[in-house]
């Protein structure tokens, strides 16, 4: 996945690229600055279902090559101390971790 560096877009999932979760689950971002809910389950299918649920209350943020919960990848960067915080939603995400 790649690192968002600034505000060309703002993803709808994001992962710790320093300490990612051990499950590897990505997070989905909450509108209006509301925080990051990390997605239920162990492996991707389990993580499309809750994707899925999420995107249907509250939409994606950057429709870029999205079709899909199942291309959630599409929507979705790392973030990473000293090379993301020029992006607001790695900035924010970093800083409550």
């Amino acid at each position: 996945m790649a690192q968002c560096r600034d505000n060309s877009w703002q993803p709808t999932f994001v992962h710790d690229i320093d300490r990612p979760e051990p499950n590897g689950a990505p997070f989905y971002v909450l509108p209006n600055d509301q925080g990051f809910v990390k997605l239920r389950g162990n492996t991707a299918a389990e993580w499309i279902e809750h994707a899925r649920e999420l995107i249907q209350t509250y939409g994606v943020r950057d429709p870029r090559g999205y079709t899909g919960p199942e291309q959630f990848t599409g929507v979705q960067c790392g973030c990473q101390r000293g090379l993301s915080e020029g992006n607001s939603t790695c900035a924010q995400f970093l800083a409550g971790r």
